[in-house]
This record gives C-alpha cells, sequence and structure tokens, in this order.
C-alpha cells in the first residue's frame, strides 16, 4: 500500500490530520492482511497521533504490541483506550481495557493508580504529550522549495517567492490533497476491472490526452511525483508526473502541479529556461477552466507569460486573478455587478501598448504576491468603496491605474441607459461605437443580442448568443458561456445543437442535476419530432451520466421509465423487460416498473417468468409489512386479466392470509369455474377442496360439486 502512505502523507502536510489518520488506519489494515505486523504497526502509530481520539487504532496498536511482546508500549495503548472509554461515560469498558494491561506488567504503579481512580469515579490522567511537529507546521516546511531562498532582484529572482505567498499556494495544497485523494480511492478500487482512470483522465484535451492509459502506471508514477515534490526534489517530481501523463493521466491537479514545479524550477539563479517556462504554460493553459483551480493557475499562468516576453498576454490571466480576488471583498449580492466591471477593463488591455502592459503586468503580480498581500487586497476595497462612496461600485483594478477603459464604460453607461428606456435604435447604435473601439468585448455583444431580442429578431439574437457563449467558453468561463445558452434554449428550445453544447459545459462544471434536466428536455424535443430513436438515445446518454455520478437515484429511474416506455411504443418488447428489470432493481417499490413486467412477461408468453414476478413483488411487500398494498397491486392485476389462474389462486391465498374469507372463497370460486370450463377436473377439485378447508357459509353444495368431480376422475 505504498500509494496510500505517500496520499497519508500529503494529507497530513497538508494539515489535514483526520483524513490522514484514516488513511494511515486503511494502509495498516493492508498490511495486517499481508501479516507485516512490524509495517501495520507503524501506520497505526501514525493514526492514533494525529487522530488521539481514534479509538480502534489504539485497539488494534495494543493488540498488536502485545502480540509482538512489546508490553511496555501495549500498557500504553491500552491506557489510551481506556481513556477514550472513559471520556464517552463508559467506564465499565475502560476498566475492562486496564484489566487487559494488567497482566502484561502486573506491578505497574501506573495501572494499579488507573484502577483506583476508575473506582473512585475520578478521571484518569492525560497520557505525556508526544513531541514532534504537527501536521500543519510540517506543510510549513515541506512546501517551501528549498532553494526559496534570497536571490538577485528582478523578475526573474521575485518568481521564486511569488509562488510560495500567493493565489498559487492555496491551488497546490488543494492540488496535493486532491491527488493524494485520488491515490487512496484508486488503491481501494485497485482489484475491480473497468475501472480507475474514469475521473482522473477528465479535463483536458488535445496533445494532453493518452489514448490508453495504464492504470497501475499511472499510480506508481503520481505516487512517486508526489513523494518528490513533498521532500522538495522538482526535477524528479517532473520527471514522475510526466511518466504519469504519458501513461494516461489528465487531471487538472496533476498538470497544475506540474506547471507549478516547471514554473518553480525554470528560473535557476535570476536565469530563465525557456524550455521550462514554455512547459509550465502548457500545462498551465489545461487548468484555467477548471473552477477549483482557476485563480492560482491564472496567477501561475500569468507569471510564466511575462517570464516568457509576453507582458501583454499575461495580463488577462493576472486581471482574472484580481477579479477572482475581489470578488471576495464585497457583498454576495454585488458580485455579479462586479464581475461585470471587470470585462471591459480586461477587454481594454489589448488595445494598451507593450510598455504599459509590462507595467500593468509587475503590478498585479507585485499586488497579488508578497508578504500580507490578501490584508493589502481588503485594505484597498475599504480605501476604493471610501472614496467611491455614493458613484457606484468599482473595482480593484480602478487602483492599478488600467489604462484604455474610460470611453468602453461611458459607452456601456449609455448602452443600458438607453435600453431601460426604450430606445432600442440608440442603443444598438452606440453597441457599434462600442465594438468599432473595442470589438472583443463581449459584454458589448451580449447586450446587442438582448435588443435584437426586444425588437423581436430571434434569429440574429440566436446567433448573436451563441457566438458570444463560444468566445466565452474558449476563453475558459465555462460557468458564463452555460448560462448564455441556457437563455438561448429558453428562446430556442427545439435547437438540439445548442443543448447538446451546453449540456458538455454543464457536466464540464460538474453540474449533473443541470445536465440530467437538459438531457430530458432534449430527448423531449426528439419525441416531439416523432424521432423516437433519437429520444432513446438522449435518454441513454443521460442514464450513462447518472449511473457514473452521484446523483440521486430518482434520476436513472425516471430515464429508465422513459425508455421502456420508448420501447413499448416500438413494441419491443423484449427490451422493454430488460429496462423495467434494470428499475425493479434500482427501486424495489415501483409498482409501476413491477407490473409492466408482469405484463410484457404474460404477453410474450412467459407466464412463469410473469407469475415469478408477482411472487418476487409480493415477497417484497410482505417483508416491508404492506400486505393491504399487495393485495391491491394483485386485485388490480385480476381484474386487468381475469383468465390468469396464477394470480387468482395467489391473491386468494393472501386474502386467507388476512382472515378475510368471503373474498378469498370468492376469488377460489372463480378459479374453480374457469378451470371447469377448461375441463381441468383434477385441478378444480383441488380448488373445491381448498375452499371447503375455509369453512364456507354453505359447503353442502361444494362437497356434492367434490363428489361429482371425484366420481368422474375414477371413471
Amino acid at each position: 500500500p505504498v500509494p496510500l502512505e505517500k496520499s497519508s502523507d500529503i494529507l497530513e502536510r497538508l494539515g489535514r490530520l483526520d483524513d490522514a489518520s484514516q488513511q494511515y488506519m486503511a494502509a495498516a489494515e493492508i498490511h495486517l492482511t499481508r501479516r507485516d505486523v512490524d509495517k501495520a504497526i507503524d501506520n497505526l502509530s501514525r493514526a492514533s497521533r494525529l487522530a488521539p481520539g481514534r479509538l480502534v487504532a489504539h485497539q488494534r496498536l495494543a493488540l498488536a504490541y502485545e502480540r509482538t511482546g512489546k508490553t511496555r508500549q501495549a500498557v500504553v495503548e491500552y491506557m489510551a483506550v481506556a481513556r477514550i472509554f472513559q471520556r464517552n461515560g463508559d467506564n465499565e469498558k475502560a476498566a475492562q481495557a486496564i484489566e487487559r494491561a494488567s497482566p502484561l506488567e502486573p506491578t505497574n504503579a501506573d495501572i494499579l493508580r488507573a484502577l483506583d481512580l476508575l473506582r473512585r469515579g475520578a478521571p484518569l490522567p492525560e497520557a505525556e504529550q508526544r513531541r514532534g511537529m504537527t501536521g500543519p507546521l510540517r506543510a510549513a516546511q515541506a512546501f517551501v522549495a528549498p532553494e526559496a531562498q534570497t536571490e538577485s532582484a528582478g523578475p526573474a529572482a521575485a518568481a521564486k517567492h511569488e509562488t510560495t505567498n500567493s493565489p498559487i499556494e492555496p491551488a497546490r495544497q488543494k492540488a496535493l490533497a486532491a491527488l493524494a485523494a485520488y491515490l487512496f480511492d484508486e488503491v481501494a478500487e485497485e482489484d475491480r476491472s473497468g475501472a480507475g482512470l474514469g475521473a482522473i483522465t477528465k479535463g483536458t484535451t488535445g496533445a494532453l490526452r493518452a489514448p490508453k492509459p495504464s492504470r497501475a502506471s499511472v499510480i506508481a508514477h503520481l505516487g512517486h511525483a508526489i513523494d518528490m515534490q513533498s521532500r522538495g526534489d522538482s526535477d524528479a517530481a517532473i520527471y514522475a508526473y510526466e511518466k504519469a501523463v504519458e501513461a494516461g493521466l489528465n487531471n487538472p491537479a496533476a498538470h497544475l502541479c506540474l506547471g507549478l514545479l516547471y514554473l518553480d524550477t525554470g528560473v535557476q539563479k535570476g536565469a530563465v529556461e525557456e524550455t521550462k517556462i514554455k512547459s509550465a504554460i502548457k500545462n498551465l493553459r489545461a487548468v484555467v477552466a477548471h473552477p477549483e483551480f482557476k485563480t492560482g493557475a491564472n496567477f501561475a499562468l500569468g507569471q510564466a507569460l511575462r517570464l516568457d516576453g509576453n507582458s501583454r498576454e499575461a495580463v488577462g490571466p493576472l486581471l482574472e486573478v484580481l477579479r477572482d480576488v475581489d470578488l471576495t471583498t464585497v457583498h454576495p449580492s454585488k458580485t455579479e455587478e462586479l464581475s461585470r466591471l471587470y470585462e471591459p477593463i480586461i477587454e481594454g488591455q489589448t488595445r494598451s501598448d507593450d510598455a504599459q502592459t509590462q507595467t500593468l503586468a509587475e503590478n498585479l503580480i507585485g499586488f497579488l504576491s508578497g508578504e500580507g498581500w490578501q490584508e493589502r487586497v481588503k485594505a484597498a476595497r475599504r480605501r476604493l468603496d471610501a472614496a467611491g462612496e455614493g458613484s457606484g461600485l468599482g473595482t480593484l483594478a480602478d487602483l492599478l491605474s488600467m489604462p484604455g477603459t474610460d470611453r468602453l464604460l461611458e459607452s456601456m453607461r449609455l448602452i443600458d441607459q438607453y435600453y431601460e428606456k426604450g430606445y432600442l435604435s440608440s442603443a444598438m447604435d452606440e453597441c457599434f461605437r462600442a465594438v468599432e473601439s473595442v470589438p472583443t468585448y463581449l459584454p458589448v455583444h451580449l447586450r446587442m443580442a438582448d435588443i435584437l431580442v426586444k425588437e423581436s429578431r430571434l434569429e440574429a439574437a440566436i446567433a448573436k448568443y451563441t457566438t458570444v457563449a463560444e468566445a466565452y467558453r474558449v476563453r475558459g468561463d465555462s460557468a458564463r458561456s452555460a448560462r448564455i445558452l441556457e437563455q438561448v434554449v429558453r428562446l430556442a428550445p427545439m435547437d438540439l445543437n445548442v443543448r447538446t453544447r451546453l449540456i458538455d459545459l454543464l457536466i464540464l462544471q460538474n453540474k449533473i442535476d443541470e445536465a440530467m434536466s437538459q438531457f430530458i428536455d432534449m430527448a423531449e424535443a426528439y419525441y416531439q419530432l416523432a424521432d423516437l430513436d433519437g429520444a432513446r438515445q438522449t435518454f441513454s446518454d443521460a442514464l450513462r451520466l447518472a449511473q457514473r455520478s452521484s446523483v440521486d437515484r430518482a434520476w436513472s429511474a425516471q430515464i429508465l421509465h422513459a425508455m421502456g416506455d420508448i420501447d413499448m411504443q416500438r413494441l419491443d418488447w423484449r427490451q422493454a423487460v430488460r429496462v423495467y428489470q434494470q428499475i425493479k432493481t434500482l427501486a424495489p417499490s415501483d409498482e409501476k416498473a413491477r407490473g409492466l413486467l408482469i405484463d410484457l412477461n404474460l404477453r410474450l408468453g412467459n407466464k412463469p417468468q410473469a407469475l415469478v414476478e408477482v411472487d418476487d413483488l409480493l415477497r417484497y411487500r410482505v417483508q416491508e409489512g404492506q400486505i393491504d398494498q399487495a393485495i391491491s397491486f394483485l386485485d388490480e392485476l385480476v381484474r386487468q386479466r381475469p383468465e390468469e389462474a396464477g394470480l387468482r389462486h395467489r391473491l386468494a391465498r393472501l386474502h386467507a392470509e388476512r382472515g378475510r374469507k368471503p373474498e378469498a372463497i370468492a376469488q377460489l370460486d372463480a378459479l374453480g369455474e374457469m378451470q371447469l370450463r377448461a375441463g381441468q377436473t383434477a385441478e378444480a377439485a383441488e380448488t373445491i377442496r381448498a375452499i371447503l378447508a375455509l369453512g364456507p357459509d354453505d359447503p353442502g353444495g361444494y362437497r356434492q360439486l367434490l363428489a361429482q368431480l371425484e366420481k368422474r376422475s375414477s371413471e
């Protein structure tokens, strides 16, 4: 379980002590099954040190020490077990733990004193505190590169410090924690074929994707990469990460770690190593679209682009970081407005000269890094709010002397003013003027689409919205792209291409419930177009998404019902049977699915299987204490298929078990008549005997009929 131990160590270094303790416990269990007691003890010791209140760890450790003859250590652990039980209010079990320790060291004064304290109801003394660094302290040392010492001034030298005291560090730790958790999950699932790299191989496309990932190779290289990174051996970590990528690893957390390592090592003694910086850029670009790492990745990307001599391109990611950070400084009700204010600022930089962009890039990096940068941001927001009181919300970018935005901001103000007053022609004219000035400023294009909708020019509006949504997607703003496409599908619900793109974006953002809703809407659109094949395929795609995601099972049941309904309409009854079998497994209480299973088997002439399904449902209802519901269900089946003898026989039996003699006799009476009409004399006689066993009010007639049947059978 080496990957488990490595991932545990990473979690410990990150200060996630409880998670690390759990993983050390899991590693210990594996060592115990392999009879490697020493390694099990080592992992159990770490687990108990990180989570002193974890009872199971101390119990397993005490037993392991006892069995290996380490009596002193065993006594210490049994005492720890006793303290935990006492804190939980279970003095009896606390005493049992002490008594378990007593034979190991009969003359141990601590044991005798503990027994006396328990008898008197006094608290047991706390154990002596173990010495050593805690997880958070170790984390502080582990992830600061050994070579991060003071160097000569300048952008290259400053980049070293900026990666450890900036938005990069939280993203780095989050990525390491995610990879450590992944290793834990993969080891737990290692023997299950077919699973493994589904989650880790999602996230980027193109050259970074390997065609056939090797699970074992990925785990081995990734575990080594994390270990080397935690030890500060950046070159070895880079090599291991690259090997993992070659084996098929394609995960944003891994690409972020790799990009940051290239950035960290791309500056040596004040000189920039161009190849490593370009590798950093390549990996960081693969991460910026992922919300959980976006801020740190953009900051690192801005640094890397600046070190690569491309300050103009570096400003974009750095301003995105400034926006993300700025949004945390205002009330949640103002975040959307503030985010919009950043758009013209970001777009305006494309028209700035090289000197301006270089200065701006330096200012942004300096503002967002260094000692106390978070407090610096908060103080800047306070100053900005105080200076702009009464004049509306401002951005932190305003304090950094952003050039080229005044004209665009004024245009947006005029556009909104004209739009709100209904002056649509004037608003559109102002939009065109703004586009001439800054053609890539997307909010202007969005406002143009809004105006087109107001003018009832829906086709042009949809084309504009779709173009803007694609532009946002390319820029890595999947959330905004999805919101725009949601507007489009409301305007054109039958546009299946747009809905497909929206579903892909929602899945990318892990908004699975919203993606499921869109899948169902798209399937219904196919249905309205009388395209049953398209509808069923869409439902099938939705089902695969539901099955590989942790969504409510109700989604799967709903989708399967829709698929079964389509199969019924296409008279593909055998396929429908398979669908409803899945629903029965997924939702045993789904009577509709069970009823259709029975009906379909009867239609297919498979009466034995139909009765098996009936018995299965009745058994389930009885186990759940729902006999009345079982009777109601069976009664409805009998009404639908009165000639099915097996159904009547089971309904009569249920009535009899509930003490409903008249109802039971009525069903058996009808069953007997059916058997007589069919010439089934022996079966009819058996049914009459069952009626007589229930004690009918007029047994004479039944006895006479039974005698006639028996006489007929003997002739």
